[in-house]
């Protein structure tokens, strides 16, 4: 089984990927900021052989790509991570501030996914593509039922809802959030 998280980031990516890791949907890859600049660059070779080795995907470039997995792999399963657009801005403009651009490959990268590398300056721009990508992807998967499933872990979505979709047994464990504010003060 292919699943791919095509969720902004700060939209609880790292947690669909390591609940995927759990469930066994495994190779699995993360942010890939090279990746993201291979979107850009028109170089989708290297990302399609990557797409037929691996099974679960989060976070860049894969949001950006969706289309084009769903028809190179058309029995794969999509989920749009969602979260409260002031959390997750916040949420964001607090990832930046901890971890400025550590090169220019990320700031480009921030640009093509964003559309500018200093989002944070950029809040109401930034909600546009957000708002335009959430209705883009609900517009695309309408009327193909078991194709896509939207959660928002904080707003209770976990085990139950991610393994009815992908029609696997539930964990006998908790839910693994990641990346919140908490943990990433220790």
């Amino acid at each position: 089984m292919k699943v791919f998280g095509i969720g902004w980031s700060k939209t609880g990516t790292t947690s669909l990927g390591a609940a995927l890791e759990r469930l066994g949907i495994l190779p699995h890859v993360g942010y890939d900021v090279d990746l993201v600049l291979d979107v850009r660059d028109g170089n989708l070779d290297r990302i399609l052989a990557l797409s037929d080795r691996c099974n679960a995907f989060e976070d860049w470039p894969w949001p950006l790509l969706y289309k084009e997995m769903d028809e190179r792999h058309p029995d794969a399963k999509f989920v749009l991570t969602v979260r409260d657009w002031d959390k997750r801005f916040k949420s964001y403009c607090k990832h930046i501030e901890r971890a400025p651009p550590q090169s220019e490959k990320v700031s480009q990268g921030r640009e093509l996914y964003f559309g500018f590398h200093d989002a944070e300056n950029h809040e109401d721009e930034v909600h546009e593509r957000w708002d335009n990508h959430l209705a883009d992807v609900k517009e695309y998967f309408s009327g193909r039922p078991g194709k896509l499933l939207i959660v928002d872990w904080e707003a209770g979505d976990g085990w139950e809802k991610l393994c009815e979709f992908l029609g696997v047994p539930v964990p006998d464990e908790l839910f693994p959030h990641k990346n919140k504010d908490d943990e990433l003060r220790q």
